[in-house]
């Protein structure tokens, strides 16, 4: 991906996805592996190090800069409404607002949109091990996205110097969300879920009103 935050979060989702603690066998392998990977990584590590030695990026960033790029709580209605924002194609005021709720005055991800389908599917995954480490990573990816406007500022102030931009983080968020669905959808087909009328409910209506929630004014 060519950004560390991508490789977190993999390696987060990957330990949540476990299903039972590795032998120590598991555990050399895995150690193997990613010493190989290392060695193999080592020519583009080295040289973005020599990149950014004696910079301000490699001394690290300052927390307004760290932080810059954090979610603001409002724009998480874009995951569930469609378009909620209007057009941000525009990357103007003309067909989108709510620019005071990004730093450049438009989105760094032009959409945030999940789904309240993919929402409910995730509801009916159920208690199990994995769901709940799946949930966990999911509140993790939201917290560290709101940066700045969440309660882990003080931290992330500090844990974040070398990286940017929290909202990448939210991508953790949206993979859980999308396994937790999965997981839920098998449940469903399996029968081991009843589903009430009344669960349909506001997906039908948010689908219902999607021609007037994607409208831009010109």
């Amino acid at each position: 991906t060519l950004g560390a935050e991508g490789v977190l979060q993999s390696a987060f989702v990957g330990a949540a996805l476990l299903r039972e603690r590795p032998a120590r066998r598991r555990l050399v392998w895995t150690a193997v592996a990613a010493a190989l990977a290392l060695l193999l990584a080592a020519p583009a590590l080295t040289g973005a190090r020599a990149l950014v030695l004696g910079t301000h990026r490699g001394e690290g960033l300052m927390a307004r800069e760290a932080l810059a790029w954090s979610a603001h709580p409002v724009t998480l209605a874009d995951t569930i409404l469609p378009r909620f924002f209007g057009d941000p194609h525009t990357f103007t005021d003309r067909g989108l607002w709510g620019q005071q709720f990004f730093p450049d005055g438009y989105p760094y991800l032009l959409s945030l949109y999940v789904g309240a389908g993919v929402v409910l599917l995730a509801l009916l995954a159920g208690p199990f091990a994995v769901g709940a480490r799946l949930w966990a990573c999911a509140a993790v990816g939201v917290l560290v996205a709101l940066g700045a406007h969440g309660p882990l500022a003080p931290l992330l102030s500090v844990a974040l110097r070398h990286f940017r931009v929290p909202l990448k983080f939210l991508l953790c968020a949206d993979l859980a969300l999308c396994l937790l669905a999965a997981q839920g959808f098998a449940r469903a087909a399996a029968g081991a879920v009843r589903l009430s009328a009344a669960a349909f409910v506001a997906p039908v209506l948010l689908i219902a009103a999607y021609p007037v929630l994607s409208y831009a004014p010109a």
